[in-house]
């Protein structure tokens, strides 16, 4: 029998040809007794003359049979229009090596599928996920659009039954606005250096921020979230209101990690929000304040205590922040970038000069030109 390449490979199309019709006709694992190929000769044919197929465990044979199923598959379903991501991938890989593995040795050791087989294995077949992404990306989006609408309609009736205005709709939402490192400047001299805050240090130089603005772009003090290592400080030695001309006023609260807690939301919401917003609602009306479905938001607590008020707390849906938050989207993207050109002013930034850091950055980010456009309470609500 010849075994030359051009033979070999009208062998393995014609097998794998009939395979498809009918498994059982013909194993391509069968071409080398056909032919009387050494099975090293024939992985090497197939590696470097046929298709480059990445070797995958000692039978030299498997890997070309098992790829093939797998592309295959691959395109039947990318036909259909399903998914496939890296992770389906992997788990179907599995599934048909164990399978094929099981004819000739059930007992061997799966093999880990990693990020290199997957980039081989792509490259070899030509296989080009793209259109199995753009789909799964597609069908992300429409979830997340059918939650939002779906959310949108909730608010829609609570503003028709209430009988809402503009200025009672509050969105709000959280940042960091002060990391360690910003556009790779240090805001300190030296990592490690403490900053002094009104008698206590910060070892870390992290602060967060905490903004409601109205839908009648009413903007109320923020909440400036700092780290205060002394326990003992942290209550007696913050001052409540903050520094004479740091945006009228603002609130100044501390938390170990510098973020928002369940136990500092409540008392921001309750003793902050609910006297500020009361100054531009009346008594009687309803006010809604929409926020994101972080874990320290979410708490029974709060949501009981700002109802007997009157404020009702409106949750955004999962993994909808980036497109729904009003704030997450026009506000705190120019914000930073504000922040990043301002901070060129300043070689060690100190709680003394945070006021003068960020007034500037976060007036203009508030009462820019995109403002009207993500006031999606106008649009949608219908006000």
């Amino acid at each position: 029998m010849p075994c030359s390449r051009e033979d070999i490979q009208a062998a393995l199309d014609e097998a794998w040809k009939r395979k498809r019709e009918d498994p059982e006709i013909m194993c391509i694992s069968d071409i080398a007794e056909l032919y009387s190929v050494p099975n090293s000769t024939l992985a090497r044919l197939l590696s470097k003359n046929l298709y480059k197929a990445p070797k995958i465990g000692r039978n030299p044979l498997l890997p070309f049979e098992f790829q093939a199923l797998l592309s295959e598959r691959i395109a039947s379903d990318a036909e259909q229009g399903l998914p496939w991501s890296d992770s389906r991938i992997r788990a179907t890989a599995i599934l048909i090596w164990q399978t094929l593995e099981a004819k000739s040795n059930p007992e061997k050791d799966v093999p880990q599928f990693s990020r290199t087989w997957m980039r081989k294995f792509k490259k070899t077949w030509k296989l080009s996920t793209k259109v199995a992404v753009s789909v799964s990306s597609q069908r992300k989006t429409a979830l997340h659009r059918c939650s939002i609408m779906a959310f949108l309609k909730d608010l829609q009736n609570f503003v028709r039954e209430h009988e809402l205005e503009a200025k009672h709709i509050f969105t709000s939402d959280e940042t960091t606005s002060i990391p360690k490192k910003y556009g790779g400047k240090h805001l300190v001299s030296a990592v490690g250096k403490a900053i002094f805050l009104c008698g206590s240090v910060l070892k870390v130089p992290k602060f967060s921020m905490f903004c409601i603005i109205s839908a009648a772009r009413i903007y109320l003090p923020a909440t400036w979230i700092v780290p205060v290592s002394n326990k003992k400080k942290r209550e007696e030695s913050l001052p409540v209101i903050g520094p004479e001309g740091f945006l009228d006023e603002c609130y100044i609260e501390v938390s170990a990690s510098g973020r928002m807690t369940k136990k500092l939301f409540h008392k921001v919401l309750l003793e902050n929000f609910a006297v500020d917003a009361r100054k531009e609602v009346n008594d009687d009306k309803w006010i809604l304040l929409i926020v994101d479905n972080c874990t320290s938001h979410v708490d029974i607590k709060t949501i009981q205590a700002l109802h007997k008020k009157k404020i009702a707390l409106a949750f955004l849906p999962p993994n909808t922040t980036e497109i729904a938050s009003p704030l997450d989207v026009a506000v705190y993207g120019p914000l930073k970038t504000y922040l990043k050109k301002n901070l060129e002013n300043f070689q060690t930034l100190k709680f003394a000069n945070l006021a003068a850091w960020v007034e500037t950055p976060y007036r203009k980010a508030i009462f820019s030109s995109q403002y009207p456009e993500w006031v999606f309470c106008h649009r949608n609500l219908e006000l």
